[in-house]
């Protein structure tokens, strides 16, 4: 990841309903991970970073389709980083709007970074939301990335409530990304479109975690109920369980949000961040003790930030080399 940004002390001050957190990172590492008992602010802490690394993302040729952000919306108020790029958002208190333009202010002293990031809350990560849609088309590439980065975004614009961060990226139309991704998977499609890409790999992705799922199955039916096999056995998509369906959309998320950014061939090998809220949800004993060194080797360009609060998971980060531990501390 960008030596210059989280290499070293971090510290978030007026943060909601915590105050103030302080985390020296450990450099070159490849999974960060928060311990700590329920209320300490681990969630809060990852809300933080993923605020950093949104703000401070270089958009080019990036139209989100509104600029003004909403102060009271965001999880902070104060960000020192180790590469001295500060930001006190108070700055903007004293407006009449209370807020600030992405477009205009000048924010974290003009660093800006171009890593992919992604974040995956815990809430609505163990069920497919069904819902009666009129599938839109896949777009271009740029308009793509632009409403990817204008959701994230929306979460700090004032009056917004499609969007959370309590579960931002967990209630997307999945079964529509797929149709949208299968129907550009033809040869007339222009190639920077044609997005079968993005299916092979997260097929490929989910068989590398579980055997019994088959690489190289997915049937869309006409009335877009979307199957893949399961022990050679056909299954519907929003019948999985909630441990399926909670590594599915850990896998998704990451191929999706990657895609948008870089729209590469070689999705996995991306170099990018991924945040990862309660790792251990939804997913039986077996899956918790994998789910860590399973990502570091299926995306070993990524960095991670995670919480947990299991301690099979922990067991294999202590057997996993040099992982940085931070028991998140707060301060009101």
């Amino acid at each position: 990841m960008d030596k210059r940004l989280f290499d070293g002390t971090v510290r978030f001050e007026h943060v909601t309903g915590v105050g103030t957190m302080q985390v020296d990172f450990q450099p070159n590492q490849r999974v960060y991970t928060m311990i700590g008992e329920n209320g300490v602010g681990k969630t809060k802490f990852l809300e933080c970073l993923f605020t950093v690394l949104l703000f401070t993302y270089r958009m080019e040729n990036i139209n989100i389709g509104f600029s003004w952000i909403d102060l009271q919306r965001l999880p902070l108020k104060i960000v020192e980083l180790p590469n001295g790029k500060n930001e006190d958002f108070r700055r903007f208190s004293e407006r009449s709007n209370q807020g600030f333009n992405i477009n205009e202010d000048v924010l974290f002293s003009g660093y800006q970074h171009r890593l992919p990031f992604v974040y995956l809350p815990a809430q609505s990560r163990g069920w497919v939301k069904k819902t009666n849609f009129q599938t839109q088309s896949l777009g271009s590439s740029q308009g793509r990335a632009s409403k990817y980065l204008g959701n994230l975004f929306s979460v700090f614009q004032s009056g917004h409530s499609s969007f959370s961060l309590k579960s931002l990226n967990m209630e997307n139309d999945l079964e529509e990304w797929i149709i949208q991704r299968a129907r550009s998977a033809n040869p007339y499609q222009a190639n920077e479109d044609n997005r079968k890409i993005e299916i092979d790999t997260l097929l490929f992705l989910l068989n590398q975690f579980d055997g019994r799922i088959a690489p190289d199955f997915l049937e869309i039916k006409g009335d877009d109920r979307i199957f893949i096999k399961l022990d050679n056995q056909k299954r519907e998509l929003s019948g999985l369980s909630s441990g399926f369906t909670s590594i599915l959309k850990i896998m998704q998320s990451i191929v999706a949000g990657y895609s948008y950014f870089t729209n590469e061939q070689q999705i996995a090998n991306v170099r990018g961040v991924v945040l990862i809220d309660e790792i251990e949800s939804h997913l039986h004993n077996e899956w918790q003790i994998k789910i860590v060194p399973l990502l570091k080797k299926l995306f070993p360009n990524t960095t991670f930030f995670i919480t947990t609060h299991s301690s099979l998971v922990i067991s294999q980060l202590e057997q996993g080399g040099p992982i940085v531990w931070y028991v998140a501390r707060r301060t009101v």
